[in-house]
Order: structure tokens, then C-alpha cells, then sequence
């Protein structure tokens, strides 16, 4: 199971439009996307082992946590052609254009509403957190809150050698083994380039990584998403 969280903005102004942080052009966004979902889980195949084996023959499922009420069907659209299905928790979304629902002002009254929405970020958040790779579409701390924290729990909680990507028992593996862990990936461009993390200390520093894509020929072109911690730390 694929998680991805697509921030479009859904017409949001402010700070968000200002830093750019939209989508300018979220159809040929979605067809990239979808041609680099379908070419990661043939990675994420090939890299599982035989212990794997009967998870390896499950066809690729992927959920989708979106501000847009329209990215749902646009994704599986362009993913049937790699027969790979796309589901979405079922949620009454704002308008195409009428911004997010934690900006939204509810008139008096509509108090119940404003739970609803409230409660379905918090669905979506742990249903993604809760997928064998999560992909951040875009930077957004919604990604980087509790699913980040999830699909890397197992780097957190060993806090040992065999947690890092470096090694399993002090034995080196190959990046392509490394795609058969959970996965935290980020989308630095228009959806062709992947950069994906298998340790949340890694992912912190912005070491180690697994990039691949088109823009991987060029370093420069492969932005690094901005890092929120949102954890509590011991003083």
C-alpha cells in the first residue's frame, strides 16, 4: 500500500500562494505522479525478499489524503492505465477553488460540519500513516506530522545499527534492497523524481537518500523539502 498526500491549496491565497506552494498545472502533475508510483512499486517487488514473497504478488494499492475534491478521481484515472487502484477515504470536501477547511469560516450553525472536517484530517492522517510508503506530494507539515512518524517508527524505536540504511547485522545493502523497507518519499519536482528515506534520522538531515527519476542527473534540480519536528523532546 502506497500513501500519498497531495497539498494543491484548492484555490488558498495568503501564505500559501505567496511561497508558491500550489500546483501550477495538476493534470500533467497527476499522469508524472502516476508513472512514478507505478515504476516504484515495480522496485519495491524486486526488492522484497522471499519472506516477502506472498506480499509481492498483491497488486498496488494506493490511498490518497487530498485538499482537492477532484485529485481523487484525476489520480485514479491516470493510474488505471498501470492497473493500479486508488481509494480515498469518503469525506465532503470544500468546492474546486474554495480554499482548505481548516481555513474555512462556518457560519453559525454549522458547527457539526466544522467537527466533520476536523475528524477526517485526523482519518486520513493515521490511513496514511498506516501505508508500506508514504509520498509527500509537496512540502506540507500535515505529511510530516504523524506520517512520517509512522512509516519510519521502526528507525525511531530500535535506535540501533540494524535501523539504519546502512547496514542489516553489519552486513551492507544494496540501495536497490533498500526499496523493500517502509519508505518516506518526498516529490521534488513536477512528479517525474522521487527521494525517498528509510530512516527518520536520515530524513532530519538530508543524508543517505534513495533518488531516482528523471532529475536525478541533475542534483540541483532535486529540492529538498523544508523539515518540521514535531515531536516533543526531552530538556
Amino acid at each position: 500500500v502506497i500513501g500519498i498526500h497531495i497539498r494543491s491549496g484548492n484555490g488558498e491565497t495568503g501564505d500559501f500562494k505567496n511561497k508558491e506552494r500550489g500546483i501550477r498545472d495538476i493534470d500533467a502533475f497527476l499522469i508524472h505522479t502516476a508513472k512514478t508510483i507505478y515504476e516504484l512499486t515495480a522496485k519495491i517487488r524486486f526488492a522484497y525478499s522471499k519472506e516477502m514473497n506472498k506480499k509481492k504478488h498483491l497488486p498496488p494499492l494506493v490511498f490518497i489524503a487530498t485538499d482537492h475534491p477532484t485529485i481523487p478521481s484525476k489520480l485514479a484515472n491516470a493510474t488505471s492505465i498501470y492497473n493500479i487502484s486508488i481509494v480515498a477515504f469518503p469525506q465532503e470536501r470544500l468546492d474546486p477553488g474554495a480554499g482548505v477547511s481548516f481555513n474555512h469560516k462556518y457560519d453559525e450553525g454549522e458547527g457539526y460540519a466544522c467537527r466533520e472536517n476536523w475528524v477526517y484530517q485526523f482519518i486520513d492522517v493515521i490511513i496514511l500513516g498506516a501505508a508500506d510508503v508514504v509520498i509527500s506530494a509537496k512540502y506540507s507539515s500535515f505529511s510530516q506530522s504523524l506520517p512520517v512518524m509512522m512509516v519510519l517508527a521502526h528507525s525511531i524505536i530500535s535506535g540501533q545499527e540494524e535501523a539504519t540504511n546502512q547496514t542489516i547485522h553489519s552486513i551492507p545493502i544494496s540501495n536497490d534492497a533498500r526499496f523493500g523497507r517502509s519508505l518516506f518519499c518526498e516529490v521534488p519536482g513536477i512528479g517525474d523524481t522521487l527521494r525517498c528515506y528509510d530512516n527518520y534520522l536520515d530524513w532530519i538531515y538530508a543524508k543517505n537518500q534513495l533518488d531516482w527519476g528523471s532529475r536525478t542527473r541533475n542534483k540541483s534540480l532535486i529540492k529538498q523539502h523544508r523539515n518540521e519536528v514535531q515531536i516533543p523532546c526531552k530538556t
